[in-house]
Formats: structure tokens, C-alpha cells, sequence
């Protein structure tokens, strides 16, 4: 493999002598430290690529802060409630924006949140003109994408592919997309997913595609503000008692701690589990904003000998994947019928809204019998209520949820905002969940995956002392009254975290951070009677440096490193380097990287955010010793065709075997291969 890393060396070294004028995905590094924190607390990578099209349609059709109303500036992602309240009262009070330098005079919007948004936004003359359903249907714009993905090397699980317990379908990866989009107005189309190993037009799947999605979306349809059919999300107030959408939590935005979200969004991702099918419409009459829900589908699911002999459902299969038989027979075993209501009441800096979801399930839900499991969702039917509130009076914003479940346990979360001076900012989070307190398909700010069994206060503070500086800090503590899985007795954590960004020009960012916390859990190998929980402790340092060197070319370095304290002592150290070469007049650009990562086992492993095909991301988990590099090449041939080229590899140093089970590689390195086309007219 040494001539692999001489090639990958030579491509970065040529990367950084030539420099000419590109283009290709891009995404802020705010967000991509959330989706490594994300894939950090999951232990998996997001497939909801929903915030890559918005960013995308966002860029095509730029958002004209003239006309752009509440929920359309949240569907940016990249804007807070104060930021947004903010930017309404001053077209309020001083009319329509005339140019983009105006924006600096709004509270709270700093230059570098400005240059952040500088591709997605417009300054237009405010006018509206009436959108009749004909033009919707007529001058939109078509997309189809194709995308597929393999592993080069052979998994235990292909070795026999006629083997009862071996992987039933090919090793590719094969993923599908229609969409058909008029402004923000309309949107239907159509995905197919085929995960590696799945069968494709024979065997279990002999139509095709292991998943296939139809959405139809629309907007501003009269006094029906949206319409649903399909495929679609559902996200409520504070997600106490659902969010579907993607979800981050703690993150180097500090003043990022309250959720915001249309009710209603289009579905259109791969993940086959967070999602509703069925029908969804959200009517507005002045003040008030009515959303009511239906959905009906088959869900996979573990099915186990309840108590009366009859099946039951001891979990939920939320992977998608179907690639051997023991998958297959788990796939659409249970039905689920879903349905719920949203009323909101807005006036000038109020919101309030009430909110009920229910669920009835046809087979009945019994988790495994084991002490954390003790309060889990049980029986055919379960429902949440909750109450969500925000205001905002000059520089305070106010917001929470009040939430309470079948079984009248309760769960509530509160914060505010705080806009102290034009270069200070604080945040407050409190939350208190019973620890019997469930919801089906929640998502908080909270510690936990999902929201219950949790007291917590959490505190963040973003400081810009000087034009070219910015502090960001937080403190959250948190105690958990229950038993949680491998804690098995009530616990209790912290953390800690600060970040400086220097900013000295538009060429260059330096940015350094430290991040901390300490909590329990079980002590591994315990020979005792009794169980006892023991302290872990894990902190990582890291310095990333983002300089554009000229207008075609960008280099990046991150360097990581980690303590893990607890009854076995682990270290991590990663350094990586990026070269992304973008010429503005030329139908090509390239992305590059070399990685070099050294990690005392899987509890010191690290993430890191990797650039991709459009639509596409990475954020593998690093362990072991070894060298990780990637390229990525991305052409536009004509207009209307680009095509994408990602060849990604890892070798490691110290092992001969990758992986386990049927993923297991003999071997010391992983290559994986991506072509995409995607071809879009109209």
C-alpha cells in the first residue's frame, strides 16, 4: 500500500503549487463539528441529507431577506430565534434592506455570520407575485441523481454468498433520487436505497430497490400554509414528544440551543426509519396556525415470546438494513399508525402551542426485561401532550415545552437567549424529564439520546472582544435519577467546553478548542457482588486552520488529540490535511486529504467531518494506527451534468483483520469507490 500514499502525497504537493479558479460541496465548520458530535454520541453517521438540499436549493435560488418570513429564515440552519427576531424588527422599523453591508447595523449579526450566509441570501426589491398551481407545476426545475458506492475489499459476509448466515445481495451501494422543485414553493419526487448486501431485482427484492420513498410537498396554497402527502416530518416545539428532522445538540455555537423547524418538512432521505407516511396540512388564519398529521407504515422490529406466550416487540430495527435472513424476516413486521395535531397561536413576539401525538401499533411493545428498561414505552398504543412557548421582548428570548405522556409522567424544558451588548451573547437551558417520562419519536436538548430520565442546567456564553476574535464557552451539569445502559445505578456527569476563533481576515480562520467532561459508569470487569460505578473522564484538544490561499485554492489542517481516564487509560492524536482546489471558470474541482491517526482502542476513537459527493458526507470512526486519505474529483461536462468521483482509503499500521461479524476485512487496508451523476434540466 506504500505506493497509494506516495500517489495521495504527490496529488496534495501538485494541489498546492497550481491554483486556478472551482466549485463543489461545501458546508460551515459549525455544522460540521455538530454532525461529528452527532456521529460521536450515535456511533453512527446521519444518511439525512436533508440540510445539503436545502443548502443547495438555497444557492440556486437565493433567500431575498425582503419577503423571507419566520419559517423560511429557520430553514437556513444557520441563523438563532434572536438573530431571526431580530432582523424582522428591523425591517419593521426601518423598512427594506437596501444592500448587504446594511445587514452588520442588525443586533447580533456579526461579519463572519454575514460571509456565512452571503451564498444563500439576496437583497431584492420586496415584491410578490401571485403563484398560480399551473406555473408551479411548469417552471420548475427536474434533478435525478445516481449514486454508487463499494467497498473494494470482500467482507466475511460475501465470502459464501449461498451461505444461510452470508450477505444475500451485492457489496454495492446503489442510491437513487427524482426531484422536481419550483422555488420553495413546490417539491415531489421519488428515492430508491440499496444498502451493501441487499438483494436488487431478484431474491427478496425482486422489484428492485430494498427502500423506495414518494413525497409531494407544497406551500402557500391560500390559507393552506403546507401540504404534506407522502413521505414527511414532523417536528413539535422543544422535540419533548417528537422531532424527526436532524437534531444536534451541544456544539461550539453556543447561542445554537433552541430547536427551530417548520412543523411539516418533505421527506427525502435514506434512513428508513425516522419518518411518517401519509398526509399532513398546516392552515392558517391570521394569528392562529393548525397542523394536523396521519400516517400508516410497516416499521421493522425484533419480535420475542411476551409474558402470555404471544409476539411481542422487544425493539425497533431503526438500521434499514435487510441483508440476511435473519434481517429479512424483521423487515415490516410491525405496523404503526401515527396521528397528530399542532395549534400555534403567534402574535408580535409571542408564540404558544398546544400538541398531541398518538400511536397505535400492531403488535403489542414489550422491551427486554432488564432494570433499564424499566419505564420503556409498553403496550398497542402510546400518546405524548405537550405545551411550547417563546417570546421575545428586545434582547431576551424565551423558550420551552411543558410535556407529559400516556402515563401522566412529565418532562419540561426551558431557556432563553440573552443578547447582553452587540459583541455578547449568553444562553440557558434547564430540564428536568421524570425518569419514567417516554415519547416515541423525541429529540431534545439533552444529554441523553432520546429525551427521559434527566436533570440537567446548562450555561453558554459567546464573547467577540475584538473585531477579528470570538469566544465560545459552556458549562452543562447534568444527573440522570434512573439506571441507563452499563450505568446501573442513578448518575450524575459534566461538561466543559471553550473555543477561540480568530478571524484576522477574510483568507483565514484559526480556531482552537477544549472539551471536557466527566461522568459514570459501570466498572468493566467487576468481580464483586455488588456493581459499582466508576468515574470516566475524556477531554480532546484540537486546532483547525481554514486558509484560502487564492480563489482557486484551499488548505485545511486539524490536529486532535485525547485523554480517555477511567479504569484503563486511553490516548488519541489525529492530524489531517486538506487541499481543495475550486477554479470558478472551470468545469472540474478536486478535494484531497491525508490523515494520520494513533488511538489506544475504540473508547479513544475520533471523528472527522470528510468532504464528499454533493448530497454525500463522512464521518468515519478512527481507531487503531494508520494512514486515511481520500480524492475527490467533480466535473460538469454541460450545463445540466455533474458528475462525482470519491476514492477514500484507510491502512492500518498495527492490526491484520478490520472490522467484525459479517463486516470483517482479512487485511490491513480499506479502500471504498463513489460515482455519482447527477443530471438536473428545466
Amino acid at each position: 500500500m506504500k505506493w497509494e500514499l506516495t500517489i495521495s502525497m504527490i496529488i496534495l504537493a501538485a494541489l498546492q503549487f497550481f491554483s486556478r479558479p472551482a466549485f463543489s460541496q461545501d458546508i460551515p465548520v459549525q455544522l460540521q463539528q455538530q454532525l461529528e458530535n452527532f456521529a460521536h454520541a450515535n456511533e453512527e453517521e446521519t444518511e439525512d441529507d436533508a440540510y445539503w438540499q436545502q443548502l443547495e436549493k438555497f444557492s440556486r435560488h437565493p433567500l431575498n431577506l425582503n419577503l423571507a418570513d419566520t419559517e423560511e429564515l429557520k430553514e437556513l440552519g444557520i441563523l438563532n430565534e434572536l438573530q431571526i427576531e431580530n432582523l424582522l424588527r428591523y425591517r419593521d422599523l426601518f423598512g427594506k434592506l437596501v444592500d448587504v453591508h446594511e445587514l452588520q447595523a442588525v443586533p447580533s449579526w456579526y461579519p463572519a455570520l454575514i460571509r456565512r450566509l452571503m451564498p444563500f441570501i439576496t437583497i431584492a426589491t420586496a415584491f410578490t407575485a401571485k403563484e398560480d398551481l399551473a406555473k408551479r407545476f411548469r417552471h420548475g426545475s427536474h434533478s435525478f441523481l445516481l449514486r454508487v458506492a463499494q467497498v473494494l475489499e470482500k467482507s466475511k459476509g460475501f465470502e459464501n454468498p449461498g451461505a444461510g448466515t452470508g450477505y444475500k445481495g451485492s457489496p454495492q451501494k446503489i442510491f437513487a433520487r427524482y426531484r422536481y422543485t419550483y422555488k420553495n414553493l413546490l417539491q415531489f419526487g421519488w428515492l430508491g436505497d440499496k444498502d451493501a448486501g441487499e438483494s436488487f431485482f431478484r431474491g427478496a427484492q425482486r422489484y428492485g430497490f430494498d427502500f423506495n420513498s414518494f413525497h409531494l410537498f407544497a406551500r402557500k396554497i391560500g390559507f393552506v400554509e403546507a401540504l404534506a402527502v407522502g413521505d414527511f416530518t414532523v417536528n413539535i416545539g422543544q422535540g419533548l414528544i417528537h422531532w424527526q428532522s436532524l437534531s444536534f445538540k451541544k456544539s461550539g455555537e453556543t447561542m445554537a440551543v433552541k430547536k427551530q423547524s417548520p412543523v411539516l418538512r418533505p421527506y427525502n432521505s435514506a434512513g428508513e426509519f425516522n419518518f411518517h407516511r401519509g398526509l399532513g396540512v398546516t392552515v392558517r388564519k391570521k394569528k392562529i396556525e393548525v397542523t394536523g398529521f396521519i400516517s400508516f407504515r410497516k416499521l421493522s422490529a425484533n419480535l420475542e415470546k411476551g409474558a402470555a406466550q404471544h409476539a411481542v416487540v422487544s425493539s425497533f430495527q431503526t438500521s434499514g438494513y435487510h441483508r440476511t435472513t435473519a434481517e429479512i424476516t424483521r423487515k415490516n413486521v410491525l405496523a404503526q399508525f401515527a396521528a397528530g395535531a399542532i395549534a400555534r397561536y403567534k402574535t408580535a413576539g409571542w408564540q404558544l402551542g398546544i400538541n398531541t401525538v398518538q400511536y397505535k401499533f400492531s403488535i403489542p411493545v414489550e422491551k427486554r426485561d432488564e432494570p433499564y428498561n424499566l419505564h420503556a414505552i409498553k403496550g398497542d398504543d402510546w400518546s405524548n401532550y405537550s405545551f411550547d412557548y417563546s417570546y421575545t421582548h428586545r434582547n431576551i428570548h424565551l423558550f420551552g415545552e411543558a410535556a407529559m405522556d400516556k402515563n401522566l409522567h412529565t418532562a419540561f424544558i426551558n431557556g432563553c437567549l440573552i443578547s447582553l451588548d452587540s459583541r455578547v451573547d449568553i444562553s440557558f437551558v434547564h430540564r428536568r424529564l421524570a425518569k419514567e417520562y417516554q415519547a416515541m419519536t423525541a429529540s431534545a436538548f439533552t444529554e441523553n439520546a432520546s429525551p427521559s430520565n434527566e436533570n440537567g442546567l446548562y450555561a453558554g456564553l459567546s464573547i467577540q472582544p475584538a473585531p477579528y476574535w470570538k469566544l465560545d464557552a459552556f458549562a452543562d451539569i447534568y444527573q440522570f435519577p434512573w439506571l441507563k445502559y452499563l450505568v446501573g445505578a442513578p448518575s450524575y456527569g459534566k461538561e466543559f467546553f471553550l473555543q477561540l476563533t480568530c478571524t484576522p481576515d477574510k483568507k483565514l480562520e484559526i480556531q482552537t478548542r477544549l472539551t471536557r467532561y466527566s461522568r459514570l459508569a459501570d466498572t468493566p470487569a467487576n468481580t464483586t457482588v455488588m456493581n459499582y460505578l466508576s468515574a470516566v473522564q475524556r477531554s480532546v484538544w484540537q486546532i483547525q486552520t481554514n486558509y484560502i490561499m487564492s480563489a482557486a485554492f484551499t488548505f485545511r489542517s486539524r490536529l486532535q488529540l485525547l485523554w480517555l481516564n477511567g479504569n484503563d487509560k486511553e490516548n488519541g492524536f489525529s492530524f489531517y490535511i486538506d487541499g481543495i482546489y475550486k477554479p470558478s471558470l472551470k468545469p472540474f474541482s478536486f478535494s484531497v486529504r491525508l490523515q494520520y491517526f494513533e488511538t489506544s482502542g475504540y473508547g479513544s476513537r475520533l471523528y472527522a467531518y470528510e468532504n464528499d459527493v454533493l448530497y454525500s458526507s463522512g464521518i468515519p470512526a478512527l481507531f487503531g494506527a494508520g494512514y486515511r486519505y481520500y480524492l475527490i474529483i467533480q466535473a460538469k461536462p454541460i450545463k445540466q451534468l455533474s458528475l462525482g468521483l470519491r476514492y477514500a482509503a484507510t491502512i492500518y499500521t498495527s492490526q491484520s483483520v478490520i472490522g467484525t461479524g459479517l463486516d470483517q476485512i482479512t487485511g490491513a487496508g480499506k479502500r471504498e469507490i463513489k460515482v455519482q451523476l447527477l443530471y438536473t434540466f428545466g
